[in-house]
C-alpha cells in the first residue's frame, strides 16, 4: 500500500508540470539571459528557458531573498533556498543547458525548498571534469521534487546529491558522463525514478544509498557504467546500500557494466522482473553473502 501511495503521489506531481504552458502558476518568467535567469528565481512561478547555453557563473551577486552564493574551491556556485513552487523549463523540443564554469561547483543546489519541478532542462559544467566535489544537482531538506525529461551531465563528483528530503521524482531523466559516481542518497524517503538512464559513469560506489526508505527504480536503464578500477584491489559496488529499506529495481536492465560487485550486502534491495545480464563483475556479485 505504500508504494501505491507514493505512485499516485507522483503521477499528481508530473500531471502538473507536464509543459511549460500548461503549469497554474501565476507569475511566468521567459528568460533570454543568465542574469534574467537568476533575478527571476523565487517562490510561486514559473521561469520558461529560451533553447540556449545559460552560464550561470561569474554574474553580479546582489543581495538576493532565495539565492546565496557559496565559495568552491575554483570558484562559487549558486545555491537556491527557502523557496516553495518553482518551476524551470525550456518549451519545445530542444532542452536549455544551465551550465556551470567551476569544476567544483554543482550546477544548482536547493536547500530548504518545497513543489519544485525541473523540465526539459540539461544540467551541467562548461570546462575539464574535476575531481572529490562538484557535482551536478544537489538537494537538502527538499519535498516535493520533480526532474523530468532532463540530463545531468559531466560533473567531477556525481549527477544527483539528495539529503533530508521526501518525495522526488526523475523521470525521463538522463546521469551520464559523471566521474565519481552516479547518485547520493541520504536520510530521505519516497524516491522513485522512472524510465531513467545511468550511462557512462565511473569509478567509486556508483549509487550509494544510506539511511532511506521507499527508493524506487522502475523501467529503468543502467548501462556502461564503471565501478572500481581494472586490474587493481577495489571495493566498489553498483549498488551500496545501507541502514535502508523498500529499495527496488523494478523491470529495468542492467547490462555491460564493470563492477567489483553489483551490490554490497545480499539482501539490502530486491530485484523485481529486471534484466541483469552481460555484467563484468570483477569479484562477485554481492561483497557480502548472507549468513546461513
Amino acid at each position: 500500500m505504500r508504494h501505491i501511495a507514493i505512485l499516485t503521489m507522483i503521477s499528481i506531481l508530473i500531471g502538473l508540470i507536464s509543459g511549460c504552458a500548461t503549469v497554474s502558476n501565476k507569475d511566468m518568467f521567459r528568460v533570454r539571459t543568465a542574469e534574467e535567469l537568476i533575478d527571476a528565481i523565487g517562490p510561486d512561478r514559473t521561469i520558461i528557458l529560451d533553447p540556449k547555453e545559460f552560464v550561470i557563473s561569474g554574474l553580479s551577486q546582489s543581495s538576493r531573498s532565495h539565492v546565496i552564493w557559496q565559495n568552491v574551491h575554483d570558484g562559487d556556485q549558486i545555491v537556491v533556498q527557502n523557496l516553495r513552487n518553482l518551476r524551470i523549463c525550456t518549451e519545445g523540443d530542444k532542452p536549455a543547458s544551465i551550465l556551470v564554469a567551476p569544476r567544483y561547483a554543482y550546477a544548482l543546489s536547493f536547500k530548504n525548498c518545497k513543489d519544485v519541478s525541473l523540465v526539459n532542462v540539461a544540467f551541467g559544467h562548461t570546462k575539464e571534469k574535476g575531481y572529490c566535489t562538484g557535482g551536478v544537482l544537489s538537494f537538502t531538506r527538499c519535498e516535493n521534487v520533480v526532474i523530468q525529461n532532463t540530463t545531468l551531465h559531466g560533473s567531477g563528483h556525481e549527477g544527483l546529491t539528495v539529503a533530508d528530503s521526501t518525495n522526488l521524482s526523475f523521470v525521463g531523466s538522463t546521469i551520464r558522463d559523471c566521474t565519481y559516481g552516479i547518485m547520493s542518497l541520504s536520510d530521505s524517503s519516497n524516491i522513485h525514478f522512472q524510465k531513467a538512464r545511468f550511462i557512462d559513469n565511473q569509478t567509486f560506489d556508483l549509487i550509494s544509498i544510506q539511511h532511506c526508505e521507499d527508493v524506487i527504480f522502475e523501467q529503468c536503464e543502467i548501462l556502461h557504467n564503471q565501478a572500481g578500477w581494472d586490474g587493481e584491489e577495489t571495493e566498489c559496488s553498483l549498488f551500496n546500500i545501507s541502514s535502508s529499506s523498500g529499495i527496488t529495481v523494478r523491470d529495468s536492465l542492467i547490462q555491460n557494466n564493470s563492477l567489483d560487485y553489483l551490490l554490497n550486502r545480499e539482501g539490502t534491495m530486491s530485484f523485481t522482473g529486471s534484466d541483469i545480464r552481460q555484467n563484468t563483475l570483477r569479484v562477485s556479485r554481492y561483497k557480502y553473502y548472507k549468513q546461513e
